[in-house]
């Protein structure tokens, strides 16, 4: 069995309306699961990198 891994949810809040971000943060409202909305757009790798490295950083100290 593999080992299990942290689990972060981002969402961007410049992404365009039609991408089908909405569905998921319904669901995890309804969950109570948290997440971090950051603000860029969908390309946040390009756009935002030093905030993603941030992210996927703490995501990865997370414990599982």
């Amino acid at each position: 069995a593999e080992p299990p891994v942290p689990a972060s949810y981002v969402f961007c809040a410049q992404t365009p309306e039609g991408y089908p971000s909405g569905t998921p943060r319904a669901r995890l409202d309804t969950r109570g699961i948290p997440y971090e909305v950051l603000d860029a757009g969908h390309d946040a790798p390009l756009t935002a990198p030093a905030r993603v490295a941030e992210l996927l950083v703490r995501t990865a100290a997370l414990p599982v």
